[in-house]
């Protein structure tokens, strides 16, 4: 499991440059992820917006029940599911959770291993009935047991069904990266599309957390031609003519985080965790997706943070969908296994609404 970071929500606003904001938990839409008897639990919670009311999530580590009993004792902890919601109001929305079956007839990761290698996923985006993800290669290592080889790019051409079961996924080839930590760089932990442009955040990791932007044309991108990006640095440069590092467009980031436009004033805003283990939620903006980002401000602690031996991590916003403010959710882990086991009050995607000011 991910131990990666979260983020507060309440009301607390840290001092400095960044926006004045205000946060709630909203345990109403938390029952959205307890739909299915089977699906148990799990982290990430990444969402791209399908269109027509649906929402495709992307999930990590999940626990899938094998028993009547429905109980992760009785469970497969397979390496990501995926699930497909229908309605923009996720207390009032249906979802239908999908993974792949084993040979045995059990559970299985919806994007299966590669040898000793898994995939826990990323952000992605859809275009005219064609949706593009993004994902985690992680293998055996690391502080914390894992740590992220590489970066997948999985394609589906036609997501007009409610059963991601039935889709059929193909890879596109991404650009070879030669910079950062370790050259640790891994594209897609956020994407959006902006008039001419598909952006998508690149993150180090294994590293420092430091993000970069790189952009694809829509003509690329549609084509499935992912390998000739620009970078943002100080300017657009052709991934052919990089020589060095682009530009860090924020530091102090997190694996997982959500960059989402807000057209009622005009700007970008960023969701991420703060810290590692009993961690907050903290917010930037900025004017354009290189920034400058403001200083970011803290708006709420998940309740979660207050218990020993719990993490709280994988923060991020869903603005396709309905609530007051910002639609937002956070995972919660556990240091001990056999506890995330026994206590399933953990685990389960919480969602949050977080009201973003001038």
């Amino acid at each position: 499991m991910r131990a990666m970071i979260g983020w507060l929500v309440g009301s607390a606003v840290m001092a400095g440059c960044g926006p004045a904001t205000s946060a709630r938990a909203w345990p109403e839409a938390d029952a959205l992820f307890h739909r299915d008897v089977r699906w148990l639990g799990g982290d990430a919670a990444y969402s791209v917006a399908l269109g027509d009311t649906r929402t495709l999530w992307l999930f990590g580590d999940t626990f899938v029940a094998t028993t009547e009993r429905h109980v992760r004792s009785e469970s497969t902890l397979v390496r990501n599911t995926v699930a497909v919601q229908r309605g923009e109001d996720p207390v009032t929305a249906s979802i239908a959770f999908a993974w792949r079956e084993a040979e045995d007839g059990g559970p299985a990761s919806y994007v299966p291993e590669a040898a000793e290698h898994w995939f826990w996923p990323l952000h992605g985006i859809e275009r005219n009935g064609v949706v593009t993800t993004f994902w985690l290669e992680e293998a055996a290592g690391g502080g914390l047991g894992f740590e992220a080889v590489g970066t997948r790019a999985l394609r589906a051409d036609d997501v007009t069904g409610d059963e991601p079961g039935a889709w059929t996924w193909r890879e596109l080839e991404l650009p070879e990266v030669s910079f950062g930590a370790d050259d640790g760089v891994r594209i897609g932990a956020s994407v959006l599309a902006l008039p001419g442009f598909v952006y998508a955040y690149a993150v180090e990791e294994p590293g420092d957390h430091d993000v970069y932007l790189l952009r694809w044309s829509e003509a690329a991108f549609d084509a499935g031609d992912l390998r000739e990006p620009q970078w943002w640095r100080d300017g657009w440069v052709p991934h052919a003519s990089l020589s060095g590092a682009p530009a860090v467009v924020f530091g102090d980031a997190q694996t997982e985080f959500s960059v989402s436009f807000d057209a009622e004033h005009e700007r970008f805003v960023l969701v991420q965790t703060e810290g590692f283990g009993g961690t907050t939620i903290g917010i930037r903006t900025a004017p354009r997706p290189e920034g400058p980002w403001s200083r970011r401000t803290t708006v709420f602690r998940p309740p979660e943070s207050d218990r020993a031996g719990v993490l709280v991590y994988a923060a991020k916003a869903h603005p396709q969908l309905e609530g007051e403010g910002l639609v937002v959710t956070y995972a919660s882990n556990a240091t001990d296994f056999g506890v995330l086991v026994a206590d399933e009050t953990l685990y389960w995607p919480r969602f949050v609404r977080v009201e973003v000011g001038e």
